[in-house]
Order: C-alpha cells, then sequence, then structure tokens
C-alpha cells in the first residue's frame, strides 16, 4: 500500500486497522471491527479491475482509439513522479513532453 505522505500513510494504516479486523466463520471471511468500509471498497476496485481487463482482452487491438489519436495531449499527474521515476533510475525522457 502506498504511504509515501502523511494522507497516504493514515490510509495504508486505516485499510491494514480493517483488513486486520477480518477473520473467518463458516468458511467465509467475515469483518468483526467496526468498520470495513475501506476493506469493502478495496475489494470492489478489485473486481471491477478484474471485469475491465476481461473486457479489454475481448477488445481488437485495431478498435482501440487513443487520446494521442483523438487530439488529447498527455500530461503528467504529479510533479512527484518525474522524482519517483529518477529516484528508480527510470528513464523517462520520452514522457518529459506529456
Amino acid at each position: 500500500m502506498p504511504s509515501g505522505d502523511a494522507l497516504s500513510r493514515r490510509f495504508a494504516r486505516a485499510w491494514q486497522d480493517e483488513l486486520a479486523a477480518f477473520g473467518w466463520r463458516d468458511g467465509r471471511a467475515e469483518g468483526v471491527g467496526d468498520h470495513d468500509d475501506v476493506v469493502m471498497a478495496s475489494w470492489f476496485v478489485e473486481l471491477v479491475v478484474r471485469r475491465v481487463d476481461e473486457l479489454v482482452a475481448m477488445i481488437d487491438e485495431e478498435v482501440i482509439v487513443t487520446g494521442e489519436e483523438l487530439g488529447i495531449e498527455r500530461y503528467r499527474i504529479s510533479p512527484e513522479l518525474d522524482y519517483a521515476d529518477a529516484a528508480a533510475g527510470v528513464d523517462d525522457s520520452s514522457r518529459r513532453s506529456w
């Protein structure tokens, strides 16, 4: 779980606390804590990612239209990504124009 800043660490700890409050009853996972919102939201995201992956796998690659083909310019979401890439030794020179 990302934890590079205070907000991420707070979320990661809440997620870990909620996960730790899950146990098994009658062969099924069950929350035994006060809250399970973050865990449930994570599970829904997992289900959506799996479904999107299945749907994309069924698409003929010649049908996929990219943002560039529509005239949508690429951009970096956060300048911190440049720092993280540089720290990891990733050559992102091709992405600098985003």
